[in-house]
Formats: structure tokens, sequence, C-alpha cells
């Protein structure tokens, strides 16, 4: 009789999550061997091949499919036992602002698992900007928002940094044009403003292509190869991919978008725990 080890099957998730190894030792802290060792002892438990491996991605077998949704489900289950057991109770309505450039296309994931750690909470989620979030916290619509870091404000705790990346298609190996076509947000952002200041630093021409309100909406136009764009690296996943800024014809240096969690209410910081947990061990 075989115990499954929770540790396995979460590495098995975030592989299938990312379709690499080397990205989903990143987010475990793990090496990729490590990672691909843990994969093949799974394999070894079920008697089946979890994963299929090509030189660019990773993908799910038929059984592969089968396990990845009860896999969540464990891995949800132990986690919701732990937290019982350990985590002083939160309780009453909690409104709490996201990011939306947070992991974008995972937004859901994000919300089942802050609920997972607040059980008892009545939560309810706004998805927004950051400007737009600080607005709603003024005009008290929010008790607490994860948005970018304001060193003046004296509600802003700084949790986590989501490391700015130039993105662009999984279908897309080189720019054909003379113009760099864009997808970006609408005005104020500040990822849009990060972007253009990269371009025009550069000297390169620009052509914004797609303007949208919604970043789902611009990593979705990413994804189906119309331009790049600027985001975080926790945006990277199915369909995008990070794309050198030298092939982009960028002088581009590293840089990181800090994450706080701005807001005053009394038990902010075991939120700020929380969510700092919640974002660094499966998100950013």
């Amino acid at each position: 009789m075989y115990d499954i080890d929770l540790d396995l099957l979460r590495c098995f998730a975030v592989v299938a999550e990312t379709e690499n190894f080397t990205l989903a030792g990143e987010k475990l802290n793990k090496s990729q061997s490590a990672v691909s060792m843990r994969i093949k002892k799974l394999e070894d438990i079920l008697n089946t091949t979890l994963l299929q491996r090509t030189s660019r991605h990773v993908t799910l077998t038929s059984d592969g499919n089968r396990l990845l949704p009860k896999a969540k489900k464990l891995l949800s289950e132990g986690e919701k036992l732990v937290n019982y057991m350990t985590e002083p109770v939160l309780n009453g309505v909690i409104r709490i602002g996201l990011l939306e450039y947070i992991a974008p296309h995972r937004v859901s994931e994000i919300i089942e698992a802050i609920n997972v750690r607040l059980p008892e909470a009545n939560l309810s989620f706004r998805i927004g900007l950051s400007s737009h979030l600080k607005e709603e916290l003024r005009n008290n619509n929010l008790d607490v928002a994860l948005a970018i870091y304001d060193k003046v404000d004296s509600q802003s705790t700084l949790l986590v940094e989501d490391e700015l990346v130039w993105v662009a298609s999984d279908k897309v190996s080189a720019v054909e044009s003379s113009e760099l076509n864009l997808c970006l947000m609408n005005t104020p952002c500040f990822y849009r403003e990060k972007a253009l200041a990269e371009c025009k630093n550069s000297g390169i021409t620009i052509n914004e292509i797609t303007t949208s309100s919604s970043v789902l909406s611009m990593r979705d136009l990413v994804a189906s190869g119309l331009g790049f764009s600027l985001m975080g690296k926790s945006a990277l996943g199915k369909g995008i991919r990070q794309f050198s800024p030298g092939k982009l014809g960028l002088t581009y240096k590293k840089d990181n978008v800090p994450i706080a969690l701005i807001g005053s209410h009394p038990h902010k910081e075991k939120l700020a725990m929380i969510l700092t947990d919640v974002l660094v061990r499966d998100f950013v």
C-alpha cells in the first residue's frame, strides 16, 4: 500500500500549470532536477506516464489530465486541514482588492487560495488596476487591497515583488516588422507607462496595435500573436513566454514591481502574512 506524498502532487500540479520544469522549480524553490525526480517518483508510484516532455514544453498525458483535478483537490484539502488546526480564526466581512496584473490568468485560483486560508470570513473581491483599487480604498469600498507599493503611504505594507518582463506569444520567435507592435492597457497604468518609457529611451518606433481595459484580455491578445507587452513574471504560463528585450532592440534593465497590502483593517498584519504566503508559494 502506498501513501501519496503531497509534495509529489504539488510538484506535478505546478509543472502542469507552468508547462516548464525550470519555471516550476523557481515557483517551488527547488532545482529542476529535484522537480524531475519527484515527477518520476510519482509516475513510478502510479505506474503511468503523467507528462510528455519536448525541448520547449511539457504537456499532460491522458492520465496526467485525469490526475490533475484530483491532485488539486487533495492539495486544497491538506491545506485546509493545516490551516484549520493552526491559524487563529478571522471572521466577519473582509473586502479585498486584487491587482489585476498579478497572475491575471489565474485570478480564480488566487481567490480560491485566499478563501482556503480564511474559511470563517465572509470575503468579497474587487479586481482592478492599482490606481482604481486605491480610489476604492479612499471611498471606503474596500478594507484592504493588493496594489503597487507606495513608500509614502503609511498604510502600505510591502509584501512581494513581481519581476517585470517583456512577453510574447509562444508562436512568436522574432520581430517581423520595423515597428514594435504593442498590446497595452488604457491610461493610467504603471505597466503601460513603463513600457512606453523603455521604448522611447531605446529609440524604438512603436505601433500600439491594441489598447484594453482588461489585463486578461490584453494577455490573451499577446498570446494570439498580435503584439508584445510588458507584464509581471507572474503572468507567464500557457500561451505566453518571456521574450528577450535585446531581440526587441531594447536596452532594458531588470526591474521589479513592488506589491503591497494597503489599508487599515484591524487584522491587517495577519492578512498580510496569509496573502504573502499565498502569492509567494504559488503565484509570484
